[in-house]
């Protein structure tokens, strides 16, 4: 992993931050650290977000619709735009590889 600091002085560690583990729960979980760091989520997909974890394992929680999915899908982008205007050239926010996290490229987009 690689820290990079942010402009605003915030040091961000690159690499795996939710795995591939997760599965289903992946886009859940994202959302959730997304939120954690500061991007604005709506209430809803927090909610969806959080009901939708409450089903893992042995539960009794009730499993979450597909609009639901939907919802948190829809709000992990808005909060990756987000994330990813705070990172410096080469870092982004996202998807690789079935995980998600902060990603470090070089100058032709290569991970480093």
């Amino acid at each position: 992993m690689t820290d990079t600091i942010l402009p605003d002085g915030i040091i961000v560690q690159s690499g795996v931050w939710v795995d591939s583990w997760w599965g289903q729960y992946a886009p859940a979980r994202a959302l959730q650290l997304a939120h954690a760091f500061g991007a604005a989520v709506d209430p809803d997909a927090l909610d969806a977000a959080e009901r939708h974890i409450a089903t893992m394992g042995p539960s009794d929680a009730p499993e979450v619709s597909p609009e639901d999915h939907d919802i948190i899908i829809e709000a992990l982008d808005r909060a990756e735009g987000w994330l990813n205007t705070l990172t410096t050239d080469g870092v982004w926010f996202g998807w690789s590889d079935g995980n998600w996290g902060a990603w470090v490229h070089d100058e032709e987009g290569y991970p480093l």
